[in-house]
């Protein structure tokens, strides 16, 4: 999920990828006992590559369940510092880390990813570093993704240690 490095030796920041979409679709019931997961890759150092925006999860069904070990993240890539990558999005509620500098100054770190905890209004936006000094910023941190859950009725159940980090939107299915 890591971009390719540019082809232009004279450019030296390249960000995480993004995190892509999924989509699942069912006639009857899905049920989640694993993660989707979407997260974004992280960016390369080199000069401080931004993390990868976390990607899209779509889940149409009439009916969802979540159980304690299924769940759906989409979290952001972490920025590169000059000497480390960002880590890539990871499929849980824990923001992938910034790269780091092999010098000491706070200047070349990376921001850490973005992530979404319990509630949809609880987002945490990827972390841009703010230039302490007379070198390059580190890479900002790539925001959380999206996931949207369209059910019979507009809701679905949701064991409390299922992971949803994600910005979340709800809707209803429509027949036609």
């Amino acid at each position: 999920m890591i971009g390719e490095p540019s082809p232009n030796p004279d450019v030296y920041y390249v960000g995480g990828a993004g995190g892509g979409a999924i989509q699942l679709v069912a006639g009857s019931k899905i049920t989640l006992a694993g993660i989707v997961n979407a997260g974004g890759g992280g960016g390369q150092s080199g000069f401080a590559g931004g993390g990868g925006a976390g990607g899209l999860v779509i889940v149409e069904t009439p009916v969802l369940s979540i159980g304690a070990t299924g769940g759906i993240a989409a979290n952001g890539g972490g920025g590169a510092g000059d000497t480390y990558n960002g880590g890539d999005g990871t499929p849980d509620d824990v923001a992938a880390p910034g790269g780091g500098s092999a010098g000491d100054s706070v200047e070349y770190f990376g921001g850490n990813g973005g992530i979404a905890t319990s509630t949809v209004t609880d987002l945490a936006a990827g972390e841009d570093l703010p230039k302490s000094g007379g070198g390059p910023y580190g890479g900002g941190g790539g925001s959380v993704g999206r996931a949207r859950i369209a059910t019979y009725d507009g809701t679905f159940t949701q064991d409390p240690s299922a992971t949803m980090s994600v910005a979340l939107t709800m809707g209803m299915l429509t027949t036609q």
